[in-house]
């Protein structure tokens, strides 16, 4: 695992422009790099995976005075992904092109989600508040790929559901 650039999470975190009481879900947290850009009174909740890089985001956490308030747990956020609530924000850097097994079948498409890339589109709109965004850090071969995720795309651009698309410069991650 490795941290994601500083710079990186702040653009996100400022490209969300959230309220002050914002409530932010980050499954696939990693390390909680979007949770210290955070204000204090803006709720998080992240997901990891991988004890090792779960128990450093909880420390990460705590140097910079943010994990006493946060909900920054231990777990599977494909597999337990928090229904329990809508967000303001939902911010991700998952695991890129990883396959997955699941019997989610996307609202969007009707098709199962078979990557985490649709899975965390799909799942993402569908626990968002009204207003919620969903950023979201995928590889540049996102936008070029082929088959299911053509059909998702097409789905995203025909329901008006795609604000912005940056491309960072090759390297970064």
């Amino acid at each position: 695992d490795s941290v994601q650039p500083k710079e990186i999470s702040k653009l996100i975190i400022e490209l969300a422009d959230l309220g002050s009481d914002a409530k932010v879900y980050n499954p696939f947290a990693g390390l909680a790099s979007f949770g210290i850009y955070l204000k204090d009174n803006q709720e998080y909740h992240g997901q990891e995976l991988n004890q090792s890089t779960w128990a450093i985001g909880q420390l990460r956490l705590k140097a910079h005075n943010k994990g006493y308030g946060y909900g920054y747990e231990l777990g599977n956020s494909i597999e337990n992904w928090n229904e329990f609530q809508k967000f303001d924000l939902i911010v991700a850097t998952p695991p890129f092109k990883m396959r997955i097994r699941t019997n989610y079948y996307s609202h969007l498409t009707g098709e199962p989600c078979r990557d985490v890339e649709s899975f965390i589109i799909d799942k993402g709109i569908h626990s968002l508040r009204n207003n919620g965004k969903l950023i979201t850090v995928f590889p540049l071969s996102f936008l070029y790929s082929t088959g299911h995720l053509v059909r998702l795309k097409k789905s995203l651009i025909e329901n008006h559901l795609i604000d912005t698309i940056i491309t960072l410069p090759s390297g970064l991650l």
